[in-house]
């Protein structure tokens, strides 16, 4: 079935039916039509299905636009396997269904294969003809949130160093000034002390000599005196 006709893309953003049942049955809004396969909003996410395996499309008369806006745009790819590309290193479902349903680790895709890491540590290796579908599993970017929580982790560890820093730089800067003060102080005693001993050696001298002084002049003036006859 050519799904890149005009009657088909006249049903974008209407609800319609992949399949008539069973597990690769698809139900949703239609997206995208591009040269080999379409894509779909469904309520788990939106999901790429390969035209290989359409059967029948049925429009349901339904209008899915809100539910398609909410969920974003699809990727932007004009072949399957650049869709499949484009996933590759996230978490991803295969096929809807039954037993050839894969949910894994897209670890690469190429023209022949895609190649699977499963959480038992498989490794599944999927012939491209054998893949009907596939959808982005919801929560899959574990590995931003963990960037983020370590950006968190590592911005609170710099706050928490920088506060220490800081918290010692102001106790080392209180002790540079309490010592300052210490020796401001010592310096300010050994002057005051040294002026103090100045003050009492002048004090000295001046009462020494100001005695000094007395006696020899009462003593000059008593003996140079004559008696008279």
């Amino acid at each position: 079935m050519s799904m890149n006709g005009q009657g088909l893309r006249g049903l974008l953003g209407r609800e319609i039916k992949i399949n008539r049942g069973g597990p690769d049955s698809v139900t949703g809004t239609l997206m995208d039509v591009r040269w080999d396969y379409m894509a779909m909003s469904c309520k788990e996410g939106i999901v790429y299905v390969n035209e290989t395996h359409v059967k029948s499309i049925t429009e349901t008369g339904r209008s899915g636009g809100n539910r398609a806006a909410a969920l974003g745009n699809p990727i932007p790819s004009n072949t399957f396997l650049g869709v499949m590309q484009a996933l590759r290193f996230r978490r991803v479902q295969i096929n809807r269904g039954g037993p050839e349903k894969v949910e894994g680790i897209l670890a690469d895709a190429n023209q022949n294969q895609l190649v699977m890491a499963l959480k038992n540590q498989e490794i599944v290796r999927i012939p491209m003809q054998h893949v009907k579908s596939v959808s982005l599993v919801r929560g899959s970017n574990n590995n931003n949130s963990n960037n983020n929580n370590n950006n968190t982790n590592n911005n609170g560890n710099n706050t928490s160093q920088g506060n220490q820093a800081a918290q010692g730089n102001r106790s080392q800067g209180n002790q540079a000034a309490q010592g300052n003060q210490s020796r401001g102080n010592r310096s300010q005693g050994a002057q005051q002390g040294a002026q103090g001993n100045r003050s009492r050696g002048n004090q000295g001298n001046q009462s020494k000599g100001n005695k000094s002084g007395g006696n020899k002049s009462g003593g000059n003036k008593s003996g140079g005196k004559k008696r008279s006859c």
